[in-house]
């Protein structure tokens, strides 16, 4: 994957990298009824289990994991019905959406003048269009925070939040938002089968599934020199 292949070079100026790959996980599951289009509904990917943690230089003893278990999930932050691209919630219809990610490292105690700098990627697979390069979602701005060590804090969370993509459109505007009041609110429904190629509000959101299930996000803790 590129960005640690990036850190492998990298690696004499750092005292420790972690990497922590997970896919996409929890982009619609059971508890919600999903996108519907009149009598069609859009299925939405499945839960996809993280990747492995990679420790490249153990100088230090460094731990990093998404914190409670969060996932994302890519929906509109409020229910959408009446339209052409609806959106229903049949639980917990008060936290329907969630795009950002909570990283949380774990020291030892003994990072004394040192800084803990966590970096979010792109690391889906060479050869496969991810969601963001699809532009149906957009990586975190910025996409790296630091923090220094501080002697009496042993824990760190690292929040990051996702961002929907410039393809629905105006700023942070959703699928909901392109295809009933947006650019793609002209465009037929088709049928459920359809793909991109077809040019269907189906076709479309086949295709956004695919690419979310796709897509890979790559985390990197990196232990380096503190700042002023």
């Amino acid at each position: 994957m590129k960005e640690l292949n990036k850190s492998k070079k990298s690696k004499k100026k750092l005292f420790v990298t972690l990497g922590l790959l997970f896919g996409l996980a929890g982009i619609g599951t059971a508890a919600f009824a999903g996108y519907v289009m009149g009598d069609h509904k859009i299925n939405n990917p499945g839960d996809q289990t993280p990747g492995a943690v990679e420790i490249i230089n153990d100088s230090y003893v460094v731990t990093g994991s998404i914190k409670n278990d969060e996932k994302l999930y890519f929906y509109p932050e409020a229910a959408v019905s009446g339209e052409n691209l609806n959106l229903t919630y049949e639980v917990d219809p008060e936290t329907p959406a969630n795009l950002d990610l909570t990283v949380t490292v774990e020291t030892n105690g003994a990072l004394t003048g040192k800084a803990i700098k966590v970096t979010v990627s792109d690391a889906t697979a060479d050869g496969t269009q991810s969601a963001f390069d699809k532009n149906y979602i957009a990586l975190p701005n910025p996409v790296e925070q630091t923090r220094n060590y501080e002697d009496s804090t042993n824990s760190y969370d690292f929040t990051f939040a996702f961002k929907w993509g410039s393809y629905w459109g105006v700023s942070n505007a959703n699928p909901c938002d392109y295809f009933n009041t947006g650019a793609g609110k002209d465009k037929d429904v088709g049928t459920a089968s359809d793909t991109l190629e077809n040019d269907t509000i189906n076709g479309i959101m086949n295709d956004f599934n695919t690419a979310l299930q796709n897509t890979k996000i790559h985390f990197i803790i990196t232990i380096e020199d503190a700042t002023a």
